[in-house]
């Protein structure tokens, strides 16, 4: 499981979508769940033509929810781990972003942040045997971590900070 933050504007969704389809390139099964909203489609277009011109995306081993789900519901939890299994295999699935798919929970609560966490890892992680990666904001008055509980940048296996140079 790994967390990669940045500010806005930093392309954090960009930087996972382009690992994403890297990996997909390679044949790897790549589930996105994308609360940003819809034009993931017109994203990974400009991906291609910038990467991989020849490339066919409809190929790819590649699915996207474009709508925020409430991952912090166990019930939903194990619905979407439970679709993903139907997939015939899933290597890296990618939430993007950490405050759209987590419902209620309190983002500062790091009992709240490390269960959640824990319930990511055994419904997606272990279940599936995929690499999870959490995209998150910045912290508003530190951006070199995640904004909210330190149990998010300490629960993870990796942590990725991106920043913007002006």
């Amino acid at each position: 499981m790994a967390v990669l933050a940045g500010k806005r504007g930093t392309f954090k969704s960009f930087i996972s979508l382009h690992w994403s389809l890297l990996a997909a390139t390679q044949g790897a099964s790549v589930a996105m769940l994308s609360g940003e909203g819809a034009g993931l489609g017109r994203r990974v277009e400009a991906w291609r033509q910038a990467n991989a011109p020849g490339l066919d995306v409809s190929a790819l081993k590649f699915v996207a929810i474009e709508q925020p789900v409430n991952l912090n519901s166990v019930e939903m939890l194990q619905f979407v781990s439970d679709e993903l299994v139907k997939l015939d295999g899933v290597d890296l699935i990618v939430i993007d972003t950490f405050s759209k798919f987590v419902g209620g929970l309190d983002e500062n609560s790091n009992a709240e942040v490390a269960g959640f966490l824990s319930n990511i890892s055994a419904l997606m992680r272990d279940k599936l045997g995929a690499t999870v990666l959490i995209v998150a904001h910045a912290g508003h008055s530190d951006a070199s971590r995640p904004r909210g509980a330190s149990a998010l940048m300490a629960n993870p296996d990796a942590e990725y900070i991106v920043d913007r140079p002006v």
